[in-house]
């Protein structure tokens, strides 16, 4: 894999039985292996409505994945297969708590790209929200 990357991520939510695909990302960014053999990829997200920028660092390793944003919006996201983890999510509007149960997390890793693949609960404030899927391609960028 190749420092430089093209990092595309497509996500829906269903709720109350209604699907709503999120807007696709599609950026670049960089990717680094660690020492302990964990990935870690980082790219920019730009806020429109707020007219802000978040800075993004997902990291995984084994079947492990982590999302820390930090900017407009902040918070550490991890998603760990039947596990539920709760992270406090601050946006300019203020801050929500917010809860994910991972139900599915793949990462297939090949020379050239690597596909993160995530099936989740989404709750929030203590209320069941959403069934969310994310799927992240990131892939050598040779330009």
């Amino acid at each position: 894999m190749t420092e430089q990357v093209l990092i595309t991520i497509r996500g829906m939510q269903v709720m109350d039985e209604e699907a709503a695909p999120s807007p696709e990302l599609i950026t670049t960014g960089t990717y680094s292996l660690a020492d302990d053999n964990v990935h870690q990829v980082v790219y920019q997200e730009h806020l429109e409505e707020e007219g802000e920028t978040v800075t993004n660092c997902l990291m995984f390793s084994g079947d492990k994945v982590e999302l820390k944003k930090n900017g407009g919006v902040e918070t550490h996201l991890v998603f760990e297969k039947g596990k539920r983890n709760l992270t406090c999510y601050q946006t300019p509007y203020g801050s929500l708590s917010v809860e994910m149960t991972a139900r599915k997390v793949e990462i297939a890793r090949g020379e050239n790209e690597i596909q993160i693949s995530l099936e989740y609960g989404l709750a929030m404030n203590q209320q069941d929200m959403a069934e969310c899927m994310l799927n992240i391609s990131i892939q050598s960028n040779s330009v």
